[in-house]
């Protein structure tokens, strides 16, 4: 296809067509390294068919037939780790009372945080999707357990499966 020298060889212009160029080469080199990383990452997570990661399963296997949101809570919050802090866009699960009155809540809320404020956060409610506003603001004084608890998005089929809902009304 390309033209050749008299002598036979490749001209220049053929040879520097086929390498690559220094940018070309970084950015494929920095995909590699973000997939190296990326798969790194995910084997470090509990997956949904990994039973000795996903730490939820021994309460969902354990817990059939128990319908009390109580234990199957103080079941649940033994098996996880204590937060320091919330962080959007992670899992978390905790007990909460409200005190507002005439205010239904969740006490048990198993939350995805949208964002975090000085007193408290905005999460997303899974036991209120479909049930009317799953977004709601939660206090972090009216947290009754001895600290919120993260789950792993691998373990929020299991989580919601267990008989945790458990809608009051504050006053």
């Amino acid at each position: 296809m390309g033209v050749q020298s008299n002598d036979g060889e490749r001209t220049r212009y053929q040879v520097m067509a086929k390498r690559e160029t220094l940018l070309q080469s970084q950015r494929r080199k920095l995909a590699e390294q973000r997939a190296a990383k990326a798969a790194a990452e995910s084997a470090q997570r509990p997956t949904d068919t990994d039973e000795n990661r996903n730490r939820v399963r021994v309460i969902t296997n354990r817990m059939i037939g128990v319908r009390d949101p109580d234990i199957v809570m103080n079941q649940l919050l033994e098996v996880l780790e204590k937060s320091d802090a919330p962080i959007p866009g992670k899992l978390y699960v905790y007990k909460y009372v409200a005190i507002t009155p005439g205010i239904r809540y969740d006490r048990n809320p198993v939350v995805q945080i949208r964002n975090v404020s000085e007193n408290g956060w905005v999460g997303q409610n899974f036991h209120w999707l479909g049930k009317g506003q799953s977004i709601r603001n939660y206090l972090a004084s009216e947290v009754i357990s001895d600290g919120i608890y993260e789950i792993y998005p691998s373990e929020l089929r299991d989580v919601m499966t267990l008989p945790i809902r458990d809608f009051k009304v504050g006053g």
